[in-house]
């Protein structure tokens, strides 16, 4: 499914030959450990292809650091890796630090199994935020006024209602969502959390972080933001939403990626319409055309979310 996601419409302008190594070695935060072979060859398998039915060959989440290395082989999983924990390099009191993998009590059960999903990600600030129904709010960076306020009223409903929103991180509607949400909120980055970003970008991570949300990448610590990450990144940001609201998308627009793959995840995909004709919403009425839940309301996203 990944390369026929991949191969539509919406997504191909991402991808330019084969997807890049994910994790990329460099010296890390001291807050942000090592995560250990295996657990990063997961990471890096669950960027190219579902690594959850290879997990569940495995033996769970649970059977990644403990499994023999005949096991993982037999689970079709890296051999080159199969006995890293025997040569010392993933000493299981070591690993971990400021990452959240699927055999921890943290991760939340509707990230279980999810095609395509994650299996584990670096995180700062609050963990909490991971159990509570989740929303995604994504959109365009050029958006309109109309957009931003769309945003922002969205954000508002759902985290009063006892939600959190997750978005990217970006310009645009992205930012409106965060700010909107407060604290409860989750970014998810296209890159490193130690990697460098604009100022803008920077302080509104700050913001987010001292409000109490939490900020979560796949990638390690220094790795930069590069055209393959963001395709990478929302898949991650849909795994996490129990509903993917798209505000505004132009006719070919990253946001539909994230509203392609959540439909694919299982999650409930909305669009707000827009005003009739347009086109910053010109993929909002394209997707609402296709299937796409009209999200004319809160209410209506609220409902969809089972916020209500």
């Amino acid at each position: 499914m990944w390369d026929a996601l991949v191969a539509s419409a919406s997504v191909r302008k991402f991808f330019k030959g084969p997807v890049a190594p994910l994790v990329h070695e460099g010296r890390a935060m001291v807050e942000q450990g090592r995560l250990g072979c295996r657990w990063a060859s997961l990471v890096r398998m669950s960027a190219r292809r579902d690594a959850w039915p290879f997990l569940v060959r495995l033996g769970g989440a649970g059977a990644v650091d403990t499994a023999s290395p005949m096991a993982w082989v037999r689970a079709g999983l890296p051999p080159e890796v199969a006995g890293c924990t025997r040569a010392g390099c993933c000493d299981p009191t070591a690993l971990r630090a400021g990452w959240v993998t699927a055999a921890d009590r943290a991760w939340p059960p509707d990230l279980r199994g999810v095609p395509l999903g994650p299996v584990a990600f670096a995180f700062e600030g609050s963990l909490g935020r991971l159990a509570s129904t989740r929303v995604a709010i994504v959109g365009a960076r050029a958006c309109t006024e109309t957009g931003r306020a769309a945003a922002r009223a969205l954000a508002h409903a759902v985290a009063d209602a006892g939600g959190v929103v997750v978005s990217g991180l970006a310009w645009g509607i992205d930012a409106e969502a965060h700010r909107a949400a407060g604290g409860r909120t989750i970014a998810v980055l296209g890159q490193g959390l130690g990697a460098p970003m604009p100022a803008w970008q920077a302080r509104l991570r700050d913001r987010v972080l001292e409000a109490g949300g939490l900020v979560v990448s796949e990638f390690d610590a220094h790795a930069p933001a590069r055209p393959w990450t963001f395709p990478v990144r929302n898949r991650v940001l849909a795994a996490l939403a129990r509903a993917v609201v798209v505000v505004e998308a132009g006719a070919r627009s990253g946001a539909r990626i994230t509203a392609d793959l959540g439909l694919y995840m299982g999650r409930e995909v909305l669009a707000v319409p827009g005003p009739p004709g347009g086109e910053a919403s010109e993929g909002c009425r394209a997707m609402i055309e296709e299937g796409a839940i009209p999200a004319v309301s809160p209410a209506v996203v609220l409902a969809a979310a089972g916020l209500r």
